[in-house]
């Protein structure tokens, strides 16, 4: 088993749940306000808003149910018990998402003389609801993340994510984007999408593209061994022997100083095979 980690100011680690909760704060908190303020006489708002309130549910359940799926599963896999705290929440989720949603269908069946008590009622449970998941995610990012960085490599961590991704409804995926674009750091966003642009570029065989966008992506975040990783394969791929090995090199070093040593082992690996 691997020593703890820590994830420094200087050097972070990939963190899975830091962009999706990003955008699951934004959805949750505009969709409380958006409750809270609703006209129940105006029957255009109302269904405008329980809609919104419906499919933020329906990203939450997902969510909810790929945590389970491949985080838990993942933790539980290296470290027996870790999940335990959160899987037992989630539980409780379950319950409260389906109470929300039937809540949210009885007040859209209502005539409109009802409607008030019954979206106040929806607006004080959805807020503790929200109250709970702000909890909730700041324990994933503090306790679930710190296992997951002392069991995994961030190619390992990586991997996961793009399960979750792949396995994600195309509709709801284009929710989440919305959300999670607006929510993000401008820094964050660019290096996201060109971490993610160039992998699918390189997957394509779209060499040249892929390389361009790899380049921004470390000059970025040039703490993201990852990219330094990704950056280097497609440098082999293009011809680039040379700038590859320097780019394993500075990898190697990012990923050490991290305390990411599968990374780190396999960039060596990717090393060696260039002076075989």
């Amino acid at each position: 088993m691997a020593p703890a980690q820590t994830q420094s100011a200087s050097a972070p680690r990939f963190n899975m749940y830091r962009p999706i909760h990003k955008a699951l704060r934004a959805f949750m908190s505009d969709t409380l306000v958006a409750v809270g303020r609703m006209d129940t006489d105006d029957d255009a708002e109302v269904a405008v808003t329980l809609d919104q309130a419906r499919t933020l549910l329906q990203v939450l359940t997902i969510h909810l149910e790929d945590e389970n799926r491949f985080v838990h599963s993942a933790m539980e896999a290296r470290r027996p018990g870790s999940a335990a705290h959160t899987a037992h929440d989630h539980v409780e989720h379950e319950r409260a998402l389906a109470e929300l949603t039937r809540l949210i269908d009885f007040i859209s069946a209502s005539p409109a003389a009802t409607r008030a008590a019954l979206a106040s009622n929806l607006y004080g449970r959805l807020a503790l609801f929200v109250a709970e998941n702000l909890e909730h995610m700041n324990v994933e990012e503090r306790d679930n993340m710190a296992v997951l960085w002392a069991e995994y490599s961030d190619e390992e961590l990586a991997a996961i994510e793009a399960s979750i991704v792949a396995s994600v409804p195309p509709a709801m995926m284009a929710v989440a984007t919305r959300w999670m674009m607006s929510a993000l750091a401008h820094a964050e966003r660019v290096g996201m999408l060109r971490f993610t642009l160039a992998g699918h570029y390189f997957k394509d065989g779209l060499v040249d593209e892929a390389l361009t966008h790899a380049k921004v992506a470390v000059e970025l975040d040039a703490d993201y061994s990852a990219a330094w990783r990704l950056l280097g394969q497609i440098q082999v791929a293009a011809g680039q022997q040379a700038e590859a090995a320097r780019t394993f090199e500075r990898g190697i070093a990012i990923a050490e100083s991290r305390g990411d040593m599968q990374a780190a082992r396999e960039m060596r690996v990717f090393r060696k095979r260039l002076t075989a």
